[in-house]
Parts: C-alpha cells; structure tokens; sequence
C-alpha cells in the first residue's frame, strides 16, 4: 500500500495553495483553510483507507508525539540517530531550528545520504525537494507498518468483471461493510476506487486492491 501512496502523492506535485492558505487537502478533511504539510499527507491516507494510520491532527509537534509514544520515531542522523529511511517513512522537520518538529513530508526514495521527499505545503505548494541525511533541518523520521494487500490479480479489474472482496473497507474511511454476497459486480473504476454491486444496484466504493477477480 506504501506503493499506492506514493503515486498518489506523487501525483500532487505542483499543487498551488490559494489566498490565505486555500487548499483542497484541508478543505476536503475539515472543511476550512490552514496550515496544510500534515493534511495532505492525512488526505493521501485517507484517500486510500489508511487513515488509522496517521494522526487525527494538523499540528506536527502533537503528530511526532503521538508517533514517538507509539515507538515509530527515529532520530534523525544530525540528532544522533542511526536510522537509514526508506520510501513511505514520513519524515519530520525542525525548520526553524528549537527542537521542535514544525514541518512534516513523506520519503519517497533514498539513494545513498540522499532522500527525495514529497512535501505539502513547501513554498505554497505540494514538491519534491532532496536533502542529505545530515541536514540539520531533518528532527527525525516516522516507521509506518503499511498493510499488505494480497491481490493476486493476473490482469487487471474492468468495469464488468466479476470480483470477490478481500477486504470490506469503504473507500476513504475506516468503515467496513456487510459482505451480503461472496461475488460482486465491478460497476465503475476511477483511479484506485471502484464501485461494486449487484446488477445495477449499488453497494459501496471500495480500494481496486481489495478486490480479486473472479476466474
């Protein structure tokens, strides 16, 4: 699922804030403009139902507590850490160098002491900037224990095709739904959501990865 963020927020790169911090992530989570790094990285969690897995918060100092008292957090190398990144960690900043995490991204890749990380809220938009594992503007780095999805599709789902649920999450929540039927009717696909029901008849969206075709 690490993958799936990735693209995803990959593919918000360039991404413009309006006037007075207007920006669609905060909009579409709270209804309201604000400060905007942790809620785009929340609204890709989200998006994808994984939003347990990120904290209900805007505030990175309150985020990087939640984390550490969790045992996720890892001093970054300029701190006196050990740890070596990887793509999916989310990465915390101290940009205004008092000890205090007050920016927050996600690593999308590592090469050697290099990491590339997809930011909200960088210069007004969404970026991607490089750094160096030294750089002391880096407070430290968050290990999230993504889930693994088990689709063993050969080819890909199409509107049409007949599908079992593997996992009954309705797309962009933590909610489950009641698995009525063992074979389900793919109605629709846009991006990683499909609609799936009986027929005609609607039952919910859901993640393209939890479903398996049916052969």
């Amino acid at each position: 699922m690490k993958d799936r963020l990735i693209k995803l927020l990959q593919n918000e790169i360039g991404y413009i804030e309006g006037k007075n911090n207007y920006n669609k992530y905060s909009q579409e989570l709270y209804g309201k403009s604000q400060e905007w790094c942790a809620d785009f990285l929340r609204w890709g969690f989200e998006k994808l139902g994984l939003g347990s897995l990120f904290p209900y918060s805007s505030y990175v100092p309150t985020i990087a507590e939640i984390y550490s008292k969790k045992g996720m957090y890892y001093n970054s190398l300029y701190y006196g850490g050990r740890y070596y990144p990887s793509s999916g960690d989310l990465i915390l900043f101290d940009k205004n160098y008092n000890k205090t995490s007050d920016h927050i991204g996600i690593v999308e890749s590592r090469e050697k002491n290099n990491i590339y990380v997809i930011e909200g809220n960088s210069n007004n938009k969404v970026e991607r900037n490089k750094y160096s594992l030294n750089d002391k503007r880096i407070r430290a780095f968050i290990k999230i224990d993504y889930p693994i999805i088990q689709n063993d599709n050969s080819e890909p789902i199409k509107v049409g095709d007949k599908v079992e649920v593997i996992k009954n999450v309705i797309y962009g929540t933590n909610k489950t739904f009641k698995l009525w039927y063992k074979t389900y009717d793919v109605l629709e696909i846009v991006g990683n959501r499909a609609v799936i029901g009986i027929g005609k008849t609607v039952t919910t969206a859901i993640d393209i990865n939890y479903l398996r075709k049916r052969r």
